[in-house]
């Protein structure tokens, strides 16, 4: 309910009282924002719900290159992993038009890697599925090739007309004026760039083939007509953009990739992509015509863990970390270097999840017997990851996948808040 905020006169004005009735209206004011902030009223609820509008299918949250096998959620370059925050027991509606598969499923938090989500079910052949929510995540698998554009999710049993995520609406619910228009834009992060992945798209029909000779992004929701700014990638290779309006191609152009390369969408989604050789880094997509200072890409529901390298904050000596997932099946029972890490200089945080072809899972490191035990750690010598892998558990190794947090020697510190020191700057 929206706080009515009363007009204080001075004496000897006897027409607001200091009595329990505007007493008792401050204090019923403080609560209800104590109870929005404490969880009483769900924020985030209402941020999914009423800010984002009607359609909850968010194209930012996506865990890219990451597909469901057995409930558990591995990577690969076929499919891209979209997660909604839902409400349990709420029914909510999925509607789509133009692709044939897909599942869904769910999972506690925001999921991640080597999670295995629960109560999966089909979207194959079928428009329109009502269902109610089983945790606090609803998670989509939808192939590369497949239409995202065209997707709904809402509130209740009834699929209506379809809303791109982005529409702007009309909200009172978190006690703002009612001509307040909130954007779904207003809650994205600056860096809409998420990273290439190998593959390609056919630039005549825009689609997409995780075999193609080259590197791409997924579809990336842009505003037509807006100017954007990309920068980081270098050597001044030629880069493909291509373009759908919601779910329809319409067109591609090359453009040749310098500092400030200026881009102008034709459709409200856009996939970049170039030669599988070019060189990058800290590559940043944003509004406006300059590149400015660096910000990952993040996803508005959590931290994104990804196969390319991402960077994600400061070390205590000023340089940039960075964080890398690796999959592999290299680890053996003895110690092996398994996976080269060029240019590492501190090491901060390395943990690994190992898969039994039993069904069991094993944090790495880990220790069960004298002889059972998983361990890996940093070798500078090599520049390897090295380990070994014991399982113990009757199975053998189905994969491994690695968390790496480390600074480069190629970085140099960033310039320290509220000073400088000797002029030294993050390369860029």
């Amino acid at each position: 309910m929206a706080y009515n905020k009363t007009t204080w006169s001075d004496l000897p004005s006897q027409t607001t009282p200091v009595n329990a009735t505007n007493l008792n209206n401050i204090e019923n004011g403080i609560k209800e924002n104590d109870d929005r902030l404490n969880g009483t009223k769900s924020m985030s609820s209402i941020v999914v719900e009423d800010i984002n509008g009607k359609n909850m299918f968010n194209p930012f949250s996506v865990i890219a290159n990451t597909g469901v096998n057995n409930g558990v959620i591995f990577s690969t370059n076929d499919y891209d992993i979209y997660v909604i925050k839902v409400v349990p027991n709420k029914k909510y509606t999925i509607s789509k038009t133009s692709y044939n598969g897909g599942l869904i499923g769910y999972y506690s938090t925001f999921p991640a890697i080597g999670n295995t989500i629960t109560n999966m079910q089909t979207l194959r052949d079928v428009t329109t599925l009502t269902i109610t929510a089983q945790d606090n995540y609803l998670c989509m698998m939808i192939a590369k090739a497949d239409n995202i554009g065209t997707i709904q999710v809402e509130l209740g049993e009834t699929a209506t007309s379809y809303v791109a995520y982005n529409q702007p609406i009309k909200n009172t619910s978190l006690g703002v004026k009612e001509d307040t228009i909130f954007y779904a834009d207003d809650f994205k992060c600056k860096n809409l760039f998420t990273g290439f992945s190998n593959g390609t798209y056919d630039s005549s029909t825009g689609v997409y083939n995780p075999s193609g000779n080259g590197i791409s992004t997924a579809k990336i929701p842009v505003k037509a007509g807006e100017t954007y700014c990309l920068n980081g990638i270098s050597g001044s290779p030629t880069i493909r953009l291509l373009y759908w309006n919601d779910g329809t191609y319409v067109t591609s152009e090359t453009k040749t990739a310098v500092v400030n390369t200026t881009i102008t969408p034709q459709g409200n989604y856009m996939a970049i992509q170039t030669s599988a050789s070019a060189t990058y880094s800290d590559v940043q997509l944003e509004i406006g015509t300059t590149a400015t200072a660096y910000t990952p890409h993040k996803n508005f529901d959590g931290e994104v863990y990804s196969e390319s390298e991402i960077k994600i904050g400061t070390w205590i000596d000023g340089k940039p970390i960075y964080r890398k997932i690796f999959e592999t099946t290299n680890i053996t029972s003895s110690n092996t270097d398994f996976i080269n890490v060029p240019n590492v200089e501190t090491p901060i945080r390395l943990y690994g999840i190992l898969f039994s072809t039993t069904g069991n899972k094993f944090i790495m490191p880990s220790y069960d017997t004298s002889t059972n035990y998983n361990v890996i750690w940093w070798r500078s010598s090599s520049g390897y990851i090295r380990g070994r892998a014991v399982l113990g558990d009757g199975g053998s190794l189905q994969k491994c996948v690695i968390v790496f947090e480390y600074t480069k020697t190629t970085a140099n510190r960033s310039l320290p808040l509220g000073g400088t020191e000797g002029g030294e700057e993050e390369t860029r």
